[in-house]
């Protein structure tokens, strides 16, 4: 989320959408359309599969961080970061 945060120019909006998304992509995968009652898949009541969930996510979590903070993309932004730092000083 701070990846999300710091290459959108410090923009709260992105994350709250990938947020939700993730928060929907979870109640999904853990039988939100299987006819469940809500509550008990909020209440963790199908967690057959969590586990392998978990790692999945991690690792595209992993993958759009790792994306999100390239070298090449980054430099400039702390640069102009640093910029405003001193402006504002």
């Amino acid at each position: 989320y701070c990846a999300i945060y710091f290459r959108t120019g410090k923009n709260l909006w992105y994350n709250m959408l990938v947020h939700a998304l993730h928060d929907a992509g979870i109640f999904l995968s853990q039988g939100g359309l299987n006819g469940m009652d809500s509550s008990a898949v909020i209440s963790g009541a199908s967690r057959g599969n969590s586990t392998l969930t978990a790692i999945l996510q991690g690792a595209v979590y992993a993958a759009i961080g790792l994306f999100l903070l390239r070298k090449k993309k980054v430099e400039p932004l702390l640069k102009k970061t640093e910029t405003e730092a001193e402006e504002e000083a």
